[in-house]
């Protein structure tokens, strides 16, 4: 449908809510299996390891998100913060696998604005703790 608007010198503010979803790729996109991307209306998410750490293909995101939207002044933009996990630091090249986790917040920044920073890894394609599985 769409909306006739006479403008009469009235002031008009539409406002669409942009939740924070997790979103998949098709099974035959190989690499991004068992992985999910952070959207937020039409923007697409992305983590750099400046706001979270090196290493941050061991991050997990939470299922469940628990989103905060903040600002980040240096790059201009609302970043996002939602609940994530990451396992302890190890300098051993294998270790036994263990379900030990450490709780964190993960921050994600629009796709558009990454690399603005210095060098440093990025990730869209993110793995997923789901919680509550049966």
């Amino acid at each position: 449908g769409y909306a006739y608007i006479v403008n009469d010198g009235e002031k008009i503010v539409v406002e669409f809510e942009m939740k924070a979803q997790l979103v998949r790729a098709n099974p035959k996109v190989f690499e991004n299996g068992c992985k999910a991307a952070l959207m937020r209306g039409p923007i697409v998410y992305c983590m750099e390891s400046v706001d979270n750490g090196e290493d941050i293909s061991d991050i997990l995101i939470s299922q469940n998100l628990n989103t905060q939207t903040k600002p980040n002044t240096g790059l201009g933009v609302d970043m996002l913060e939602v609940d994530g996990y990451r396992r302890a630091a190890t300098e051993e090249l294998y270790v036994p696998l263990t379900d030990e986790l450490i709780k964190t917040r993960v921050r994600f920044i629009p796709y558009y604005t990454f690399a603005n920073r210095g060098e440093a890894q990025m990730l869209v394609w993110c793995n997923i703790k789901y919680e509550g599985d049966k």
